[in-house]
């Protein structure tokens, strides 16, 4: 889940991007999550990463055992 709203990740630097998301989201269930061994986090685009290492930093939190597979639809290249 999105707790905030966040600049366009369009234009900005790897750590500009970083930065922008972070503490951006969290788990809307928590206790339910830990009955999961695998999640797959999708992304619509893949330029470097954070929408991605984010979203899995807080899921291994809560539960560093889950399989975590991140698929993407596009990804560019800078």
């Amino acid at each position: 889940k999105k707790n905030k709203k966040t600049k366009k990740q369009l234009g900005l630097s790897k750590k500009e991007r970083e930065e922008n998301l972070r503490n951006s989201f969290s788990v809307y269930n928590k206790k339910k999550l830990l009955e999961y061994k695998n999640i797959i986090i999708f992304d619509d685009v893949f330029t470097t990463g954070s929408t991605l290492n984010e979203n899995s930093k807080i899921i291994k939190k809560i539960n560093s055992k889950i399989n975590i597979i991140c698929l993407v639809f596009c990804k560019t290249f800078e």
